[in-house]
């Protein structure tokens, strides 16, 4: 026969007050809806995976620009 051992723990759960929890209810439209979008994210996951990290290279020098791209650009680098 298995003696009981007084525990803390044991104790303080006894303690506790039964608080009645339920998950949220969802909505079938809801259910698959989610489910559309999960699909479509982990594609775009699968898909980036596949290709590999993409970075983009700044181009340096910038031509062909207008007078007001130009000054705009100035502005922006200046502190």
């Amino acid at each position: 026969m298995i003696a009981e051992i007084d525990c803390p723990v044991q104790e303080a759960e006894r303690a506790l007050p039964a608080v009645a929890t339920s998950a949220p209810r969802y909505s079938l439209p809801q259910r698959i809806r989610s489910g559309y979008h999960a699909f479509w994210y982990r594609l775009g996951e699968g898909l980036e995976w596949s290709r590999g990290l993409y970075r983009e290279w700044p181009v340096g020098q910038l031509t062909h620009l207008s007078g007001s791209q130009q000054a705009r650009i100035a502005a922006l680098r200046r502190p």
